[in-house]
């Protein structure tokens, strides 16, 4: 009884009933596998098939060889590490462009350096049918490729070629953790279609087998593919099968409705337009996704959207600090580099892994480099640090291609980013100070806003003790309704800017110099001369100071000049009260709220009490009492205000990642 194949591993070929090899040291599965491939014919039940002893001789040393009993649990055992299906996806897609590079080899010895026709490889997502096509116009897989592309586990041509990005050999069999099965469809240049099927549940397959016209008609996958658009612009080659045309499109049929939920086009064109970045740069090929069906969202069946063309990212348009340049690690060997640590939070960006083009992982995703770093998550996670760092023939992923095999050329190049790290953190905490300032500045207008509506209330408290004859010379300010008691709390008024004790950009006090936290792009002073003048509402303009390091020591919590109210935020005790989080965002919260509540309500009565020509209390009891109220008072609005200001810095922060 004869198998209908046989399978290839690394090089030595096997009949079905008794594959044996290597497979189990190239993919670290267990050596004391003694058991052999069961034996069957296409279409028939499992037969019983003897064990026997797989001995051999070498030098007069008896060894034994690795079996194993059931290659298609351990072929889908091994696809079980891709944890996405979009990552199972980009195999197909990567595959595509492996094709496209060696056309592009190809032509460069000609006249025209490139590609020699313009490359569209397209996705087609099926929603009603679960089941997506890859379709390209490359360089079509002959049949006997095709054969060893399924049967030769292990065993790549891609391999050690510098424009390719194939190692293992396994690639087509990705299917296998999300699909029931694979179908092939290809041609090379003046040759037939051919169409090769493949299960998960077994490891029989008949030979590719080539398709007429009259076939492609009576095809219904193909026919449905055709109708629906699947194929995008490669439908009319595969349609009329032209004899120049050469090209592959791959169907996995029936996925899992667990794995087919991510599906959706523009979760698969981000992915695309991440994973192959640098490559869609380049002219004359185009990735395109389309989708037909519809799709359900909040429980609600909606028609999912039509087509989409991947571009690349320009990191051109981001403003801030560039890091740009190789770092040699071997004898001819460099890593590559481009980071930008921006000024605003560019979304899903972040410095990622690529080896010839293709993504690896994120940065702060690879774990074996995250162990070596020094800043960690801390630098490399932080949403205003983007760009990638490419390899090359550095390092060598592994199987699942989201992480690096460990060598001592890793832990060489790991090394070799410690410099770059060290640059990067340096400018990103200049990042930080600038968001910080900008947070403190929103702060500032939170207090001016807090101390208004304080006012407000005394005001209204005022008025209606004098209006029930209550000592007019107490009083009458407020009644005469000189006290701006205006509705719009979001900006500081100002009664004269040329006022000389409006607030200053450095103010000396007893050999302290307080330097006023700027609003980064707001404060310059073309803008404040083009600013329209405002009233100062409240007694007081709230300005945030920070002092020099050397200073802090002997620097006041906070002090008014004039109309101005000082707060030193370098002061330790406002320090301590400060939380940033693990990125070095800080954070406001309640401890924030009591200290400023109790630092305004101090000068706040003192600026109360000299509005209104009135001593301050000398009763201790009064004076204790007027005091608590005005903590209390700003210390509720304050806690308010600060936690609207902190969803609202959460909320932007969660919108840019």
């Amino acid at each position: 009884m004869l198998c209908l194949c046989s399978i290839k591993v690394l090089g030595v070929r096997y009949p079905t009933c008794a594959a044996r090899g290597v497979v189990g040291n190239l993919f670290g599965l267990n050596r004391n596998v003694r058991s052999l491939f069961t034996c069957r014919p296409q279409g028939s039940a499992l037969l019983p098939y003897k064990r026997r002893q797989s001995t051999s001789h070498y030098r007069g040393k008896r060894y034994m060889r690795l079996q194993i009993s059931d290659p298609a649990a351990i072929l889908n055992a091994i696809a079980t590490k891709y944890e996405s299906s979009t990552r199972v996806l980009m195999e197909y897609v990567d595959n595509s462009l492996d094709s496209a590079e060696n056309l592009k080899q190809l032509a460069t010895t000609s006249v025209k350096p490139g590609f020699p026709r313009p490359i569209s490889i397209h996705i087609g997502i099926d929603q009603d049918m679960r089941q997506v096509w890859i379709s390209d116009n490359c360089q079509g897989i002959d049949p006997e490729m095709m054969m060893r592309l399924v049967s030769n586990i292990g065993e790549s041509k891609k391999k050690g070629v510098a424009w390719l990005n194939g190692q293992f050999g396994f690639g087509l069999h990705a299917f296998r953790a999300a699909a029931d099965s694979l179908h092939v469809y290809s041609a090379v240049e003046r040759s037939n279609l051919h169409y090769l099927s493949i299960s998960r549940k077994s490891v029989d397959f008949d030979e590719p087998v080539p398709l007429k016209r009259n076939d492609v008609l009576h095809d219904s996958r193909l026919q449905r593919a055709f109708s629906l658009g699947l194929l995008g612009n490669n439908t009319e080659h595969f349609d009329q099968l032209d004899s120049g045309f050469s090209g592959s499109a791959i169907l996995l049929e029936n996925i899992d409705k667990l794995w087919f939920k991510p599906l959706h086009i523009k979760g698969v064109a981000a992915e695309i337009q991440q994973h192959f970045e640098s490559l869609l740069q380049q002219e004359e090929l185009t990735i395109s996704v389309s989708t037909h069906g519809t799709t359900k969202r909040n429980k609600t069946t909606v028609p999912a959207p039509a087509s989409v063309v991947c571009r690349p990212f320009d990191y051109g348009v981001l403003e801030g600090e560039v890091f740009a340049g190789a770092i040699p690690v071997a004898a001819g060997k460099a890593i590559k580099y481009h980071i930008v640590v921006s000024k605003q939070v560019v979304p899903n960006r972040r410095p990622r892994f690529f080896k010839n083009g293709r993504c690896i992982s994120g940065v702060s995703e690879t774990r074996s480099f995250m162990e070596d770093s020094p800043y960690k998550d801390a630098l490399w996670g932080h949403p205003a640090l983007c760009g990638y760092i490419e390899v090359g023939d550095c390092l060598q992923p592994v199987i699942t291609r989201d992480e690096f095999a460990k060598s001592e050329d890793r832990a060489t190049v790991y090394t070799a980013l410690r410099t770059l790290e060290t640059q990067l953190n340096t400018a990103l905490d200049s990042t930080l100070v600038s968001q910080m300032d900008e947070n403190m500045s929103d702060l500032e207008d939170v207090l001016q806003a807090s101390v208004a509506q304080i006012v407000r209330r005394d005001s209204s408290f005022l008025r209606a003790m004098a209006e029930q004859g209550a000592d007019e010379s107490v009083f009458e300010p407020i009644a005469a309704g000189t006290v701006d008691v205006s509705d719009d709390d979001r900006h500081p008024q100002r009664t004269d800017d040329s006022d000389p004790s409006a607030a200053l950009d450095t103010v000396v006090r007893d050999d302290v110099e307080y330097k006023a936290i700027k609003k980064p792009g707001k404060n310059s002073d073309s803008a404040r001369e083009n600013r329209p003048s405002k009233k100062r509402r409240g007694p007081f303009e709230i300005k945030f100071v920070d002092v020099a390091a050397d200073e802090v020591s002997h620097a006041e919590r906070s002090f008014a000049t004039g109309t101005c109210l000082y707060i030193n935020v370098a002061h330790r005790d406002f320090q301590e009260r400060m939380h940033r989080d693990s990125k070095g965002r800080l954070r406001f919260n309640a401890r924030v709220a009591a200290y400023l509540a109790n630092e305004l309500a101090c000068h706040y009565r003192m600026k109360f009490y000299e509005k209104f020509d009135q001593a301050v209390p000398h009763e201790r009891e009064r004076l204790y009492h007027e005091l608590c109220d005005s903590v209390n008072s700003v210390e509720s609005v304050l806690n308010t205000k600060i936690a609207t200001l902190e969803r609202k810095i959460r909320s932007k922060e969660r919108f840019t990642e």
